[in-house]
């Protein structure tokens, strides 16, 4: 089958329409090889037995190769192929006097020893003694006779035209302790031409059963959801995610129903008619994914487009998921960003503006007093330090996505002192919050970035205040943790707190709490993730603690001798 790509889609899409032909187009190539009878013979030689559904390879296999232990008087037989993955020789099941529990360890190089020998070169070889054969002997072999399996095809006139050999034939133990001689040799090389073809025609059914198995799997398990609906608008094919989708239960699979039946969003039916008309389409669907009472809604890209039997006439219509929900949320997380940045960055410009023009205004210094206009300069250098903050966060960021190191300048940091300094800027930010510091003495400095490690702890203290909209304390305590020499930092509030299932992600980009009374909370959601990244530049680690409605914790470790360096 073929399937048109619908014009101007992006070139993933094309690309997994591509796969989904060759998968369906494979299958049914399988079906039809599984389907047809074996009919493996040669001209005026008698093949031992034919076999025509995988069902029967067990118990014709074990009474072949049972005759043939009887015929030539030995305890054991088993066959084996050639794998070219590992370039080993396999036994293969069944076996006869082998359980078939030992034969997956039954592995033979086919570069060097007895098996490699006949294997390469088709010469028989017998072995007399357990010390020839030492992998054999592991399985009970003392002595033993190796033959090649070589499938012959001959022309109209009994001539041998092609010769494929497709593995070995193996017995051991001559009974009653007697040892193999050159007439047994004879006797097996005959026996395995008659063989060959049944064993070849064996493995033939389990490659094509293990690779229909393969592909199958592949169908059920790959991300995206994908429907396939025949002309009849019945569904032909689908794999587990698109069952998650419509929520379909283990008993039924959906398969033989009408495509009507699973798919009730009016946009996805409208582009399925269209398709199965020979319309390409796109849609966007929204599904509840999760279990019940834990559901989120899953936004899914829905791309269908008509397919086509190898006569090129109309077959169906398939149908592609792909959740595109993180794509969404990343484009909101962007328009959020621009607008609170934009807000966070005009707020200080306002104030440096207002107190410049209010200066300005006063040339000849007689409207203000010496400490109002030192009080104005000062407003105006705090609005600077925090603009000027929020740039080099904002440029951090931008260096981290693009992938390129950000510069460390290294030096003995005291960090008691660092949190001193920015508690004493944050607390003239608020009336309705107290700060607890507490500083170890034993605290050594730290081999760090002092720009940095300020930015650290300047956005855990300012989050700290901003998601205590109702005031409470803020504690930061420093801490000397001499198990590893780090230096320990930790921000607590008596604020909002994180929902559990969010937690795991508050340090990425764009991450932003979903929760009641955090609606109204401005920021850009890059503040932590920007603390992570600077955070494990020192060598360091980050992590939080929070209890909805009871505040948050944010801990970070940094090493006392600075991060490690390459060698």
């Amino acid at each position: 089958m073929s399937i048109a790509s619908p014009g101007g889609q992006n070139p993933s899409y094309d690309e997994l329409l591509v796969k989904f032909n060759e998968l369906l187009e494979k299958n049914r190539q399988l079906e039809e090889q599984l389907a047809a009878p074996a009919t493996t013979s040669t001209k005026d030689e008698p093949v031992a037995a034919s076999i025509t559904a995988p069902a029967e390879f067990v118990e014709t296999l074990t009474r072949l190769l049972m005759k043939i232990a009887m015929i030539i008087q030995a305890e054991k037989a088993l066959y084996m192929t050639y794998d070219r993955r590992t370039d080993e020789l396999v036994a293969r099941e069944p076996a006869f006097g082998i359980p078939g529990e030992y034969l997956a360890d039954i592995r033979l190089s086919a570069k060097q020893g007895l098996a490699s020998e006949t294997f390469r070169a088709g010469e028989p070889r017998i072995w007399k003694t357990p010390n020839e054969a030492p992998v054999l002997a592991q399985f009970g072999a003392r002595n033993g006779l190796i033959v090649p399996l070589d499938v012959e095809h001959k022309d109209d006139n009994g001539r041998v035209v092609e010769a494929r050999r497709v593995g070995l034939l193996l017995v051991f133990n001559k009974r009653f302790g007697g040892q193999f001689v050159p007439e047994d040799v004879k006797l097996l090389a005959m026996l395995s031409r008659q063989a060959a073809a049944v064993l070849a025609q064996a493995r033939m059914f389990e490659e094509i059963i293990e690779e229909k198995e393969r592909y199958e799997a592949t169908f059920e398990s790959v991300s995206v959801g994908l429907l396939m609906v025949q002309n009849d608008g019945i569904v032909s094919e689908i794999n587990a995610s698109a069952r998650r989708i419509f929520h379909l239960e283990n008993g039924s699979d959906g398969a033989g129903h009408p495509f009507d039946a699973i798919i009730t969003d009016p946009a996805a039916l409208s582009i399925m008619k269209s398709a199965l008309s020979g319309e390409e389409g796109m849609a966007e669907i929204t599904a509840n994914l999760g279990d019940e009472g834990d559901q989120r809604p899953t936004i899914f890209r829905m791309q269908a487009a008509q397919i086509h039997g190898q006569d090129r006439q109309p077959a169906g219509a398939v149908a592609v998921f792909s959740d595109i929900t993180d794509v969404r949320n990343a484009e909101r997380s962007k328009t959020s960003f621009i607008d609170a940045a934009a807000h966070d960055l005009r707020n200080p410009m306002a104030a440096i503006k207002g107190f410049a023009e209010t200066l300005l205004s006063d040339p000849d210094e007689d409207m203000f007093t010496k400490e109002d206009r030192q009080e104005f300069l000062g407003i105006i250098a705090k609005s600077c330090k925090r603009q000027l903050g929020m740039i080099s966060d904002l440029l951090n960021i931008a260096k981290i996505d693009a992938g390129k190191a950000l510069d460390l300048h290294l030096a003995p940091v005291r960090v008691g002192e660092i949190v001193e300094d920015v508690v004493r800027l944050d607390q003239e930010n608020t009336s309705l919050h107290t700060y607890q510091v507490d500083i170890d003495p034993a605290a050594p400095p730290v081999i760090a970035d002092e720009v940095k490690v300020d930015r650290m702890i300047t956005n855990l203290v300012t989050n700290a205040r901003k998601y205590s909209p109702d005031g409470g304390e803020i504690h930061i305590s420093v801490k000397y943790i001499p198990d590893g020499e780090k230096v320990q930092v930790a921000v607590a509030d008596q604020g909002l707190g994180i929902p559990k299932d969010q937690l795991p992600r508050m340090f990425g980009k764009f991450s932003r709490v979903k929760a009641k009374g955090f609606e109204n909370i401005p920021g850009t959601g890059l503040g932590l993730s920007m603390v992570k990244n600077l955070v494990e530049l020192h060598g360091g680690r980050i992590w939080v603690e929070s209890e909805y409605g009871k505040g948050s914790t944010f801990t970070f470790q940094l090493p006392v001798h600075g991060p490690k360096t390459e060698q």
